[in-house]
């Protein structure tokens, strides 16, 4: 959440482009924010699958996330 990292993610999503009813892969994908922008940016007629080796990242994102085409 500090800004340096706002800006990445901001960078990340300009740079991907991404259009409503898009199917994305998230691998590596932490605490989820990134994957979070991005299920907002292809809407519901998309679809993005976040993928972390960390359970407890994964759990905490799951907590946070009330989109249905995140996952």
């Amino acid at each position: 959440m500090t800004p340096d990292i706002v800006r990445q993610r901001e960078v990340t999503l300009g740079l991907l482009a991404l259009s409503p009813g898009e199917r994305v892969v998230d691998i590596g994908r932490g605490p989820g924010f990134l994957a979070e922008s991005m299920a907002d940016a292809v809407g519901t007629g998309g679809e993005v699958l976040g993928l972390d080796i960390s359970n407890d990242l994964i759990e905490s994102a799951r907590r946070r996330n009330a989109r249905a085409h995140l996952t």
